[in-house]
């Protein structure tokens, strides 16, 4: 025997049998999507156009090393001698800039590799959207499995204290770890 069904009942019937896949399909992207996957490439945990978020460290914008600052005290590679001077560290001589500290510390003697360590220079070359003409250098202020956190002054983009995790785009390209004694 032969039952004819009416094709909005067709319909019905086969979106009923779809319905489970349906509703698992949209299971799985909303697990996806609210998943601890992969976080943006940074977060910045404090801003402020000037040395704000830099201050309770001690630097005030005055010039370290020879380093030039800009008219609210702010340039990486001052703060970062800032911060090595505060450890003890001696002046290396002129490093450059923030694109040149890795080369001419390996030069000089200065152990330089991809390794964090607490009180190390993360240091960015000249590529990229992060450092695209004068590179970047920023104090490493903790270390863990998953992140760093870091913070930094910036010529004209004040300072900043923030946190990046491993494998993301921003991830520093070298780590400069100078000692005390030289």
């Amino acid at each position: 025997m032969y039952i004819a069904i009416s094709t909005p009942l067709r319909r019905l019937f086969l979106w009923q049998n779809s319905l489970p896949v349906v509703v698992g399909v949209l299971l799985i992207l909303l697990l996806v999507a609210m998943s601890p996957g992969r976080s943006q490439a940074y977060q910045v945990t404090c801003s402020d156009k000037g040395i704000d978020c830099i201050s309770k460290t001690g630097y005030d914008g005055t010039s370290y090393w020879y380093n030039p600052v800009d008219r609210t005290g702010n340039n990486c590679t001052n703060y970062a001698a800032f911060r090595l001077s505060r450890k003890g560290v001696v002046n290396p001589g002129n490093l450059g800039d923030a694109t040149d500290w890795a080369r001419n510390a390996k030069n000089d003697g200065i152990r330089v590799d991809r390794r964090p360590a607490v009180g190390s220079i993360a240091q960015w070359p000249d590529t990229g959207n992060f450092a695209p003409v004068w590179g970047h250098v920023a104090y490493v202020e903790a270390v863990n499995r998953r992140r760093i956190i870091l913070s930094d002054s910036n010529w004209q983009g004040g300072s900043k204290r923030w946190r990046v995790n491993r494998g993301d785009p921003e991830w520093p390209k070298k780590f400069i770890h100078f000692d005390r004694d030289r």
